[in-house]
């Protein structure tokens, strides 16, 4: 796992203490390989969704969805919009709808309690 940016103005500084906004920017470039689109990936997705389950606290709010019925319900009004979008026939790729679609399902399990691991 990369630990430290290997280039650029941040070089040496750990992935974790990077600038949201250099972080962004990172992701929005095509040509970042692997390890350092993961570290990135992962890195952003902490300061999304928070740390691992093996790092937070254990309350109720953060490790059980409050109502898995209402998640479902927002996790597929949500499918909808992106699909509209990323749908080949709608402008979008068959990359695009093949992203869509694995997010779905990994939110899903999610919600189900498979947890974000």
């Amino acid at each position: 796992m990369m630990r430290t940016m290997p280039f650029g103005k941040f070089r040496g500084t750990p992935i974790r203490e990077l600038p949201d906004d250099y972080i962004n920017w990172l992701l929005s470039l095509d040509d970042l390989r692997d390890p350092l689109a993961g570290a990135i990936a992962a890195e952003h997705n902490r300061r999304v969704f928070g740390a691992p389950r093996s790092e937070r606290a254990d309350t109720p709010l953060q490790n059980d969805c409050p109502s898995r019925e209402t998640a479902q319900k927002i996790i597929d009004a949500g499918f909808r919009s992106v699909a509209t979008k990323a749908h080949p026939d709608r402008g979008g790729t068959h990359e695009q709808m093949v992203l869509t679609n694995a997010v779905v399902a990994w939110l899903r399990q999610f919600v189900r309690g498979g947890g974000a691991e």
